[in-house]
């Protein structure tokens, strides 16, 4: 075994919570918009229907996208996928924030989730590669409540923001904190995430992709629309 893969990446423990704070991000958005609802439906006008898609459509695409992130993770590279992800991620919640109408903030939210999907498979790879499997079981060890810590932290960030109503931003608020997490999060990314060569021998299964995807709208759109 060679000294590299025995001390592990230099950088290990910055890369790891890089990863955890990105991906953090990316899970309470999941719930971040639970509390906005009440503003939404006044501001936006938006039906019950609407704002179940605002946050199921986030949903959707987050967890139909998962098993295509990866394997794009694979074929060209996790910290390029990581870094694609975390960019339009957060460029998107840039167009949520500003979005004019409730039709258009359902649009960015599927975009939104399908981002993430190409971001959150990543963490895995990116910190199996950074770290000696002596300390595989730390590193990992942290997934698990940082998971948690999303979903948790989505409806208090969310709620404590809508309340503030910090420059009378309202519920645009939600979306905007996600810009200072983004960019400092890609700019130490970009600067300390390990480069690995991306398998070229990967296949992209496409139409199997797509299929997953149409199969878990199909299930979740009698749901929303009742």
């Amino acid at each position: 075994m060679s000294t590299a893969v025995e001390t592990g990446y230099k950088y290990r423990w910055l890369v790891l919570t890089v990863v955890l704070v990105a991906e953090i991000m990316d899970l309470f958005d999941a719930t971040i918009v639970n509390v906005a609802g009440p503003t939404l439906a006044q501001k936006l006008s938006a039906s019950n229907t609407d704002l179940q898609w605002v946050i199921g459509g986030y949903a959707l695409a987050l967890g139909s996208g998962l098993i295509l992130g990866g394997r794009l993770g694979d074929r060209f590279g996790r910290r390029n996928m990581f870094l694609f992800g975390l960019a339009g991620f957060t460029l998107v919640s840039l167009l949520c924030a500003i979005a004019p109408n409730i039709e258009s903030l359902i649009v960015f939210r599927f975009v939104q989730g399908f981002l993430g999907a190409m971001l959150l498979p990543q963490g895995f790879g990116l910190i199996r590669e950074s770290f000696p499997p002596k300390e595989f079981g730390k590193a990992f060890a942290a997934y698990g409540p940082a998971f948690g810590l999303g979903g948790i932290l989505g409806p208090v960030i969310g709620g404590f923001l809508i309340e503030a109503n910090i420059f009378d931003l309202g519920w645009r608020a939600v979306f905007l904190v996600n810009l200072p997490i983004g960019i400092v999060s890609f700019v130490l990314a970009a600067k300390y995430l390990p480069k690995n060569v991306p398998d070229k021998s990967v296949k992209i299964d496409l139409l199997g992709s797509f299929l997953v995807i149409l199969a878990s709208g199909m299930l979740v759109y009698p749901l929303i629309k009742g």
